[in-house]
């Protein structure tokens, strides 16, 4: 990514057939809002946890089998939906989001959902499952 969009606040990139991000995208450190649904993402890089700012990450209808560790990074995170996707497993890790409003894991037909998910619902996180 261009240095020129460090300011970038949303980043809407729906339907492109994208198979992957760059680790360049966790350049984009003012990004607030991160709408990648309807590719073809397997795997996300690590670098997304530099997006600090991030409140908003819509990940589903991709192909992704797992999430990085790096997610817990994104503290401002409110909405993330993974839903229609091939996960596996959850890094726990996103049980640190504590700004966390809206989980959506429906649709990911082998995915284990762990215990932690519980107490993100107590905090008052609506779990989709």
């Amino acid at each position: 990514m261009k240095s020129g969009l460090k300011y970038l606040k949303e980043m809407h990139v729906m339907k492109n057939q994208l198979s992957f991000l760059p680790q360049t995208i966790g350049n984009l450190t003012s990004l607030e809002k991160l709408i990648l649904k309807d590719n073809l993402l397997n795997s996300l890089p690590e670098s997304i946890g530099n997006l600090r700012h991030l409140k908003e990450l819509d990940l589903r209808s991709n192909q992704l089998e797992s999430i990085p560790d790096s997610i817990g990074n994104l503290k401002e995170l409110r909405i993330l939906d993974l839903r229609d996707n091939k996960l596996v497993s959850l890094p726990a890790s996103i049980h640190l989001l504590m700004n966390l409003e809206k989980l959506d894991l429906r649709l990911n037909k082998f995915l284990e959902v762990p215990s932690w998910v519980k107490k993100l619902e107590q905090r008052g996180c609506t779990v989709f499952y």
